[in-house]
């Protein structure tokens, strides 16, 4: 398999770091605002690439983050006039078990 290497900007065959192990990391949504179609595109290509990695015998570590979660939830929340979602995205990250130095695991799977 080939991947798009962002770095040589070249193909460059499938090797990972760790034999028998794909871990990607990747930015998740800002979700200060209502989903768009940029984040919906993110979500389908590496949850698809994920399955497929799998599919092809990998184990598979993916970490997705939420991003400008401070800055920018807290300014739209000065917009508005409403702490309400702030306070309530904040509940729920710290209640996840599945927090990750501020970065959300959405699958490991063996």
């Amino acid at each position: 398999m080939q991947i798009y290497n962002t770095m040589t900007r070249k193909k460059e065959e499938l090797v990972p770091i760790e034999d028998g192990t794909v871990k990607i990391y990747c930015c998740g949504p800002t979700v200060y605002n209502l989903i768009h179609i940029g984040n919906a595109r993110a979500l389908c290509v590496f949850d698809t690439l994920r399955r497929y990695l799998e599919f092809r015998g990998y184990k598979v570590l993916y970490v997705q983050n939420f991003t400008d979660v401070d800055d920018k939830i807290i300014a739209r929340s000065h917009e508005t006039g409403s702490s309400k979602g702030l306070t309530s995205l904040k509940s729920r990250l710290r209640r996840s078990p599945r927090t990750l130095s501020g970065s959300i695991l959405l699958t490991q799977r063996a």
